[in-house]
């Protein structure tokens, strides 16, 4: 199934390192264009929402507040929307209990952040996997090479869509580029995104 993987969504509403809740201006044009990928992709695909913050903790209800004080983010109510948590590097837990933690501590981790084998069966009929999301440099860069090397099949390409790509304080393209090209993600426009899905 063609599969959407849209990355810390909440990057969209940040501005100089400041949560904004609402519409930012500058971004409206980008925005209607991930309200429309998303919708399509939820009629024709599946959609993945990478969460960084554990459900009902207080930074995830500002973030998910945020978005939604902006129309064009409603769509992160839609009940079609298969929701996973990662930690906030955009990673999920490992299959193995860290040394540092004691048992109960790993089960309660494993009961709040999505477990690779959950992942695993999320994923196994995705194809093709597109990436949007943020940060691009870090957190979604971190999510893309995670996903080609835990669950990426034979041959398969990730993609990702740089224009609807949120970047930390608007990092240099120059900066950014290198790590993807390293990381073997394949850009995308969003007119060839939007053509999968319909």
């Amino acid at each position: 199934m063609k599969t959407l993987h849209v990355v810390h969504p909440y990057t969209f509403k940040v501005e100089n390192d400041r949560l904004i809740a609402g519409p930012i201006s500058q971004f409206t044009s980008r925005d209607e264009s991930i309200r429309d990928l998303v919708s399509v992709a939820l009629d024709n695909g599946k959609v993945i929402n990478y969460v960084g913050k554990i459900k009902g903790s207080w930074d995830g209800l500002l973030e998910l507040g945020a978005m939604l004080c902006d129309p064009l983010f409603n769509w992160v109510k839609d009940n079609r929307i298969v929701e996973i948590t990662t930690l906030d590097s955009g990673v999920l837990i490992g299959e193995d209990k860290p040394e540092a933690l004691g048992d109960e501590q790993w089960e309660i981790a494993k009961r709040c952040f999505t477990t690779p084998d959950e992942m695993k069966k999320l994923t196994e009929d995705s194809q093709p996997n597109i990436f949007i999301g943020g940060y691009l440099e870090n957190c979604l860069a971190n999510a893309m090479g995670h996903h080609q090397k835990h669950f990426r099949k034979n041959g398969e390409r990730v993609y990702y869509v740089p224009e609807l790509c949120a970047r930390h304080n608007s990092t240099p393209w120059d900066e950014v580029r290198p790590k993807l090209e390293a990381l073997n993600v394949h850009p995308m426009s969003q007119e060839e995104a939007m053509g999968v899905f319909r």
